[in-house]
């Protein structure tokens, strides 16, 4: 309990902090919004190594970075921890200054992993949006630019072509980042089956 409030109050001057003090309450306030776990091994009720699996298994589907405390870094614990996903382990005691630096290290790799994760959805929905080409419109000479900022956005551009009559869309999704993204791209194959089924309804 002790050092529990220690490191709550320490890590609460930088970062927001919600403590568990079981597993069960562990799992009933974990979800997308936090950003880092940290916890102790031993909780004098099993075994480490069905402890860590207690927790990868409540972690899954959330992704996030595990921080271990222990007094125990035999080679066994150690391996477990890895074979687990877990990516910092600190041997107890554990000085103020280097929880808070590894904190800082696991709060920033994390951010680069999930920007580089919007990235790369982002470039897997481009190619289901698909940019459009075209130089010429209706006899008027077009020069386009489209760009995104940061991870992701919900600007719209589709040439959804047509017989005798061409489509353009454009729309403006409200919102940045990912979800954006997703929503546009989903505007995108909705636009185009209307279309579709205009041309086959002739």
């Amino acid at each position: 309990e002790a050092t529990l409030a220690m490191f709550a109050a320490m890590l609460g001057q930088k970062y927001d902090v919600i403590t568990a003090r079981s597993v069960g309450e562990l799992k009933s306030r974990l979800g997308t919004d936090i950003g880092l776990l940290i916890t102790d091994l031993h909780r004098g009720d099993g075994k480490a190594s069905d402890f860590l699996a207690t927790v990868e298994a409540t972690r899954e589907g959330f992704q996030i970075p595990v921080l271990l405390v222990t007094s125990d870094t035999s080679d066994r614990v150690v391996a477990d921890a890895v074979n687990l996903g877990i990516e910092t382990v600190l041997a107890k005691p554990v000085r103020a200054k280097t929880l808070l630096e590894a904190v800082d290290k696991a709060m920033a790799a994390r951010a680069r992993q999930r920007l580089n994760e919007a990235r790369h959805f982002n470039r897997i929905l481009d190619e289901i949006v698909g940019k459009p080409e075209f130089s010429k419109l209706a006899g008027f000479n077009i020069d386009w630019q489209m760009g995104t900022a940061g991870s992701g956005g919900g600007d719209l551009l589709v040439d959804l072509g047509g017989t005798g009559r061409r489509r353009i869309a454009l729309a403006d999704l409200m919102g940045h980042g990912v979800s954006a993204r997703a929503r546009s791209a989903t505007w995108a194959g909705l636009l185009r089956g209307v279309q579709a089924g205009l041309e086959s309804a002739g």
